[in-house]
């Protein structure tokens, strides 16, 4: 059973990716305010909780700053997309999606090539990370 947090303002970069709409919603879904990014205004659904900040070039720092002032926590979900053909997520996809809840963090967790963790279990740590800093200024790494 998770432990009551107060409300914590979050701003969530990479917000309308994979990873980053499942920490949208799982921080929405737990009562923060969540601040997104994004390219295009109107690319999250509306949400009590929810403000999206358009961001389309992310070398225009006055906007990030403004998005970043006042904000508790920041969680960065940015990432690329593949430039060519790839079956990662349709083989992955029983790791993704639903959350499964076990997952294992430590700052000397062996990783290999092999070592995996759904996108939701990652939103998962993320946000419980906001609510509770346990590896502030380390390197935790998660794994299934």
């Amino acid at each position: 059973m998770r432990q009551t947090v107060a409300q914590q303002r979050i701003v969530v970069l990479g917000a309308t990716g994979a990873t980053g709409r499942l920490v949208v919603s799982t921080a929405v879904g737990r009562g923060h305010h969540v601040t997104a990014l994004v390219r295009r205004s109107g690319s999250l659904a509306p949400a009590a909780g929810l403000q999206e900040v358009e961001w389309p070039d992310v070398h225009d720092a006055a906007t990030l700053s403004a998005a970043l002032d006042g904000a508790d926590a920041v969680v960065s979900a940015l990432g690329g997309a593949a430039k060519a053909p790839t079956s990662v997520c349709t083989d992955a996809m029983a790791a993704t999606v639903p959350a499964t809840g076990r997952y294992r963090v430590s700052d000397h967790l062996p990783v290999r090539l092999w070592t995996s963790v759904g996108r939701a279990d990652l939103a998962d740590f993320l946000v419980d990370e906001v609510e509770d800093p346990r590896h502030v200024r380390a390197y935790p790494r998660i794994a299934a």
